[in-house]
């Protein structure tokens, strides 16, 4: 299984709630669409789609389908609920942002600092 552990230029970690549980996010400039290990949706009803890969965090991973979720970004003071499409596998150990959310949420991170700053609030 693929864990998500490595820190690198084009990748950073924001705090996240998923279901009420806090779970690994990063943010990875390097995928376009976020990604969510298929551990964290059972118990929910989600459409299984045709097998296919993708890469996170520089690794291939099998996508056994996609479905759209809603978290709630859990930094700081910021307690602000989020949407994302995400490609569901079974080879991933949290939720992982791309291109696409970054772009659809108005987000800027400095890779300098770390800081991310998403909907005009500091992450």
């Amino acid at each position: 299984m693929t864990q998500v552990v490595d820190y690198k230029p084009e990748r950073g970690w924001v705090g996240v709630e998923f279901r009420d549980e806090p779970i690994r996010c990063m943010i990875d400039l390097g995928i376009q669409v976020a990604a969510l290990g298929e551990k964290f949706l059972e118990g929910l009803p989600w459409p299984r789609g045709k097998e296919s890969c993708t890469v996170v965090n520089g690794k291939t991973v099998k996508v056994v389908g996609q479905t759209l979720i809603m978290f709630r970004l859990a930094s700081g003071d910021c307690k602000e609920m989020m949407a994302a499409s995400v490609n569901v596998t079974p080879d991933l150990d949290g939720l992982v942002l791309g291109m696409e959310w970054i772009h659809e949420n108005a987000c800027s991170w400095n890779t300098r600092t770390g800081k991310v700053h998403a909907r005009g609030v500091d992450l």
